[in-house]
């Protein structure tokens, strides 16, 4: 297996690579779920807010990579649960911007293991510009 040695080489290897990133950010996705993340101490959650893990969904047209592809990401962003709310009955569309990799961990199971990647990134909420379902006003 080739040594990652450089920022761009681990882009590469989790495949983020720069036309990723471009596609991923260029692309409106819909608003499928947002949960407020909060800190821990001593292994218990505490009331701190942290940030939002958002779930999205790519578009239904458009490039096959990301066409009606899950993406789960987080953002440090603080916003209150009640907007959050009102985003997910609006159907919101978002877009995504500032695309990185927060984290990577093995998770071993028995006898497989699989590497997980954690995705940050900011969300902005498009806003409507007409009566069309799907964006916030």
């Amino acid at each position: 297996m080739a040594k990652v040695t450089s920022e761009i080489d681990k882009n590469d290897v989790l495949g983020v690579s720069a036309e990723m990133k471009e596609l991923i950010e260029s692309a409106e996705w819909d608003l499928v779920d947002a949960s407020l993340d909060y800190a821990w101490e001593d292994q218990k959650k505490t009331d701190t807010v942290t940030g939002v893990t958002w779930l999205l969904v790519g578009p239904r047209r458009g490039d096959k990579r990301i066409r009606n592809k899950e993406l789960t990401l987080t953002s440090d962003e603080i916003v209150e649960q009640n907007i959050l709310d009102a985003y997910l009955d609006a159907g919101a569309s978002v877009k995504v911007s500032d695309l990185d990799v927060a984290s990577i961990w093995p998770k071993v199971n028995g006898t497989f293991a699989t590497i997980n990647i954690k995705l940050s990134g900011h969300v902005e909420v498009i806003p409507d510009e007409d009566d069309t379902k799907g964006k916030v006003k």
